[in-house]
């Protein structure tokens, strides 16, 4: 693993414990129900301001690590973060659980932006699909982490899962301070940073075909267990199938590199999106837990490279002085998306069954790969273009 550099592994750990200190998120739900005694309307209002707050923090954060610097940002973020974790913990009356939620999912937010710029920052291009692969595999293993010493926690009190998390939240602040340095370049002396301009048309299509492939994987969380329920499946099937996901990441991601790097990233993306499209149809033909689990396979192998080559693609199309907000542009991309899957999915579900579903899940694939591969001249000479114009490194 060796050969990125120095301030990337720093990245790298600050993430792992990032995501495996983050243990509330997983059990916030359950939380709100059994000690503060709310419904079901109460929690959905609960966890929206948390998705909303995340998609503000998300513009926010990329806003700041290109105006302020990623470094201040993200040990900013990480004391917010639990600020409002202890604020949270202790709320009791609803507004006051929704203020502190939609807070919480706010600074958040703001730490995805910043560090995927360090990231881009230190990386060099012909590394980043390595390093972008090994970053996503060591993410999903510290959610897992995550999820299993939640529910470890819960089981001796629910009190312990904020502590732990205010801890890790402030153990990160400290870790960020000590490891990662300021890595924002320099902007040229005839560009005004807070000036520049917004996102090309190049790059809104980027984040237009995020959020179709969003909207297909989406339906993993929603749909997908309702799909399961209506078959006769009980939710330890649904556990069993998405434990399929998560081991096949944590083996197959390490080896994504060596299959990847190299290649054409919209090529690449036309390929996973068709594939992930055609992986969430096929739950139409499934009636059991191993059906169940063989559509999550092939939903999963397009997963493996479709997120490192998005990320590559993301970093190489973002200017350099405005990385952080295009990461930040991006992330609302996707948090809209999420917010609206289950909503789309209910709906047709409800309306016309779960045939329809899954195949316009096929549809959105075969519409992603398309746009993919149409836009994928206008990348290559975007991506030539903005490798011209790097500016120098920080001092």
């Amino acid at each position: 693993m060796g050969g990125l550099p120095r301030t990337y592994w720093s990245v790298w750990t600050v993430q792992v414990v990032n995501r495996a200190g983050s243990v509330v998120l997983f059990l916030l739900a359950f939380y709100l129900s059994a000690e503060r005694g709310l419904g079901p309307a109460a929690i959905g209002l609960v966890m929206s301001a948390f998705g909303f707050g995340a998609m503000a923090g998300a513009l926010l954060g990329g806003q700041l690590a290109d105006r302020w610097g990623r470094r201040p940002t993200l040990i900013a973020a990480a004391l917010g973060n639990a600020a409002a974790l202890a604020v949270l913990g202790a709320a009791r009356p609803v507004p006051l659980i929704v203020a502190a939620a939609f807070a919480f999912g706010t600074t958040r937010g703001l730490h995805e932006p910043a560090l995927a710029a360090v990231a881009v920052d230190v990386v060099p291009a012909d590394a980043r699909m390595r390093a972008f692969s090994l970053l996503y595999w060591a993410q999903n293993l510290a959610n897992g982490a995550a999820a299993l010493g939640g529910g470890l926690l819960a089981g001796v009190d629910l009190r312990l899962v904020f502590a732990v998390d205010v801890a890790s939240s402030l153990a990160l602040a400290a870790l960020v301070a000590a490891t990662v340095p300021e890595t924002r370049p320099d902007a040229p002396e005839d560009t005004d940073r807070d000036g520049a301009p917004g996102p090309d048309p190049v790059f809104l299509g980027l984040c237009g075909t995020g959020f179709l492939i969003t909207l297909i994987f989406g339906q993993h969380l929603t749909a997908l267990p309702l799909s399961m329920a209506a078959d006769g499946l009980p939710a330890r099937a649904f556990g069993l199938v998405i434990a399929v996901n998560t081991a096949l990441i944590a083996a197959g991601q390490l080896f994504a590199p060596r299959l990847l790097t190299g290649r054409d990233p919209s090529r690449l993306l036309a390929v996973t999106a068709a594939v992930a499209g055609a992986g969430f149809g096929l739950t139409a033909l499934a009636d059991s837990t191993a059906g169940y689990a063989g559509t999550v396979v092939v939903w999963t192998l397009a997963e493996i490279a479709m997120v490192p080559a998005t990320a590559t693609l993301l970093a190489a199309l973002s200017p350099a002085t405005a990385r952080g907000r295009y990461q930040g542009l991006y992330g609302l991309a996707g948090g809209l998306a999420f917010a609206v899957a289950p909503v789309a999915g209910g709906l047709v579900l409800g309306a016309y069954g779960d045939a329809p579903l899954w195949a316009g899940c096929v549809v959105v694939g075969l519409l992603a790969s398309a746009l993919h591969l149409s836009a994928a001249g206008a990348r290559r000479r975007r991506t030539a273009a903005l490798a011209e114009a790097v500016p120098p490194a920080p001092a």
